[in-house]
């Protein structure tokens, strides 16, 4: 695992590519283990990696999802155990697309979650939309985090990998959720005030 990880940082940006493509449809590493290092190198151009990161895991889970529709459940069988497939597929009849948004703070890989989008069907429309929300939530808070912050966050790029990139999408989530409120409390008292 070290020397494909060492093949990818040397490829740069297209190794951040391949990375964040592979780890949202077929392979496990975690685009963070070079999207963390080559941001903190270079902070001004932390939210381009971001970007890039984002853009790439979202054909990546294209992909799988494509893979999941063609190809089915022995596709997924051969990358997750059964106790991990049943517990995403619960996560999907519970909260639907919003399953692709909550993946990112639980230790359930997304390829899962892509693959299985395919199998069971998902409206390739919502299927893009939960993705798009999901891999944003993911990834753009620790990439802000660093252009904003720059040498101030090496100190924590331990900690944030192993328990930060959760914390940092629950803020991220709970953010979102409170713009929603915000922007609809608007929108009923203005229209409030034009109907009186």
């Amino acid at each position: 695992m070290d020397k494909i990880l060492q093949l990818v940082e040397d490829w740069g940006i297209f190794g951040l590519i391949a990375v964040s493509f592979t780890e949202a449809s077929i392979f496990i590493i975690p685009p963070d283990v070079l999207l963390l290092p080559m941001s903190t190198n270079s902070p001004h151009l932390a939210l381009w990696f971001g970007a890039v990161t984002i853009f790439s895991s979202i054909l990546g889970a294209l992909f799988g999802y494509w893979l999941g529709k063609k190809i089915g459940p022995p596709i997924l069988k051969r990358m997750a155990s059964d106790k991990m497939i049943a517990r995403a597929e619960e996560l999907y009849k519970k909260y639907g697309i919003m399953a692709l948004v909550v993946v990112g703070i639980t230790p359930i890989p997304f390829k899962v979650f892509a693959i299985l989008g395919g199998i069971l069907q998902v409206p390739l429309k919502l299927f893009l939309i939960g993705t798009i929300i999901g891999r944003i939530i993911r990834f753009l808070p620790l990439a802000a985090a660093i252009f904003f912050l720059g040498d101030q966050v090496k100190p924590y790029i331990n900690e944030i990998t192993s328990t930060g990139t959760g914390f940092f999408s629950i803020l991220t989530i709970g953010f979102i959720i409170a713009a929603v409120i915000a922007a609809r409390q608007r929108y009923k008292s203005r229209k409030r005030s034009l109907d009186g």
